[in-house]
């Protein structure tokens, strides 16, 4: 015990609690420590949200051109057959039927999307080597142009290129996997027949001789590339105004192909994609390397006949994406336009606002050149 108090009152003078002025420093020292937290954790939230949104850029843009490398780098890819105007279609019953969703129709256009090697055009004049033959990789500029078959016009994002790939699949396939409606090429060394089957396994082959040393069957591919202005266009499958979970609109690069099924598909390549052009590079007299490059319109019109040699001269094709974060960011204050393709100075493409973007760019170099 203190000296000079009793037990009892000295029980008294342990148990006092704090006063007044202590419980006021210790609220403040409070406040002030839960405001550096607080802003540590905003900070650290901030910094989390932009390496987030960097990330999905990140991989959205990587993935985009690893896929249109991966396709366009095997543009023209026939199988055996490397000579074109030796492919011919099958007749009845194994000629290529109307497809639901195809790109181009006979009546309109001079040759098929799902059949570009039988075309309207005389392919040998008096029976020499032709000079005009339907393109395997094409497109056009800041535009649908023949390609509304398949892509919605409405929902074709503004400013941006389609590109359209020909080839047959890497693997060849055996006669017991052929399946009905499925559309294929068979070829060997010297010629090439393409058709469709009416049923499944081997008895939908066309009959014809074929060297045994290089015969081999494919699936045709064809492929068309564009950006839609939605990701997930919701249950009606159309793009509206809130279609993406979060965010309204995250644009896409979409692929629209020919299924080895005989039905032609869109899917999602990469959401994010706001913007798509494509360079083509052409060697004109065969020099072995580009000597200039061209936006599609320049190299010519699909639909004209007369420009299909031009395209046969690409040697290389050069992809440029801009690609956008999914979260809008009130604060952030980046480029507001870009220099892309033959979107230059005052053409060049305007992005939202708000949102971060960065710039994908590559060349591929075509390994089946025609021209």
């Amino acid at each position: 015990m203190l000296p000079g108090c009793t037990q009892k009152e000295c029980r008294r003078i342990h148990q006092r609690g704090f006063g007044v002025l202590e419980v006021l420093i210790s609220l403040a020292l409070s406040v002030v420590i839960l405001a550096a937290t607080a802003k540590i954790y905003v900070a650290f939230k901030k910094s989390y949200r932009v390496q987030q949104a960097l990330s999905y850029i990140q991989e959205s843009g990587r993935h985009a051109i690893q896929v249109l490398v991966a396709d366009t780098r095997n543009a023209r890819y026939l199988g055996q057959i490397h000579a074109y105007w030796n492919i011919t279609e099958a007749a009845q019953p194994h000629s290529i039927p109307a497809i639901s969703g195809e790109c181009f129709t006979q009546a309109t256009m001079q040759y098929r999307w799902i059949n570009p090697f039988t075309t309207s055009i005389d392919h040998d004049k008096n029976s020499t080597t032709p000079n005009v033959f339907a393109p395997q990789i094409a497109g056009t500029n800041d535009e649908i142009g023949p390609f509304a078959g398949c892509i919605p016009r409405s929902e074709l994002a503004a400013r941006t290129d389609v590109l359209t790939i020909h080839r047959v699949s890497p693997k060849p396939v055996l006669a017991a996997e052929l399946v009905s409606r499925g559309v294929y090429i068979r070829s060997d060394l010297n010629h090439a027949l393409e058709f469709s089957c009416e049923t499944s396994g081997a008895t939908c082959l066309p009959a014809g001789t074929w060297d045994k040393e290089t015969d081999a069957i494919y699936p045709l591919t064809a492929l068309l590339y564009w950006v839609r202005i939605c990701t997930n266009p919701g249950i009606d499958k159309l793009c509206g105004t809130s279609d993406d979970i979060d965010q309204p609109n995250v644009p896409a690069l979409m692929r629209t192909r020919l299924r080895e099924t005989g039905k032609i598909e869109t899917d999602t390549v990469s959401s994010g994609v706001v913007n798509f052009q494509v360079e083509y590079g052409i060697d004109d007299d065969d020099v072995g390397y580009p000597q200039v490059y061209l936006s599609a319109n320049a190299v010519g019109n699909l639909n004209d006949s007369s420009s299909w040699n031009r395209w046969q001269h690409v040697r290389t094709v050069r992809f440029s994406v801009i690609v956008r974060s999914d979260v809008r960011e009130a604060e952030y204050q980046g480029p507001n336009s870009f220099q892309i393709g033959d979107h230059v100075g005052d053409a060049a493409i305007d992005v939202t606002p708000n949102y971060r973007h960065l710039l994908f760019s590559n060349t591929v170099s075509l390994r089946n050149f025609t021209g």
